[in-house]
């Protein structure tokens, strides 16, 4: 059993929640498996964490 905290979704669900956790809200920016579109795990952290700095670097 993996230890840590974990997101479980049902498939119809996810999409939409994934969506409003990924948004950011006035200059607080979230990221993590959970708000990517890959498969979870690393590449989706990763995933997030791209989209984060283009949302940051748009800013500018």
């Amino acid at each position: 059993m993996p230890e840590g905290l974990m997101l479980i979704l049902p498939p119809d669900k996810s999409a939409s929640f994934r969506d409003k956790m990924a948004k950011p809200w006035q200059r607080i920016h979230f990221a993590g498996e959970h708000t990517a579109i890959a498969s979870p795990g690393m590449e989706s952290a990763l995933e997030s964490a791209e989209r984060v700095l283009g949302e940051i670097l748009a800013r500018r």
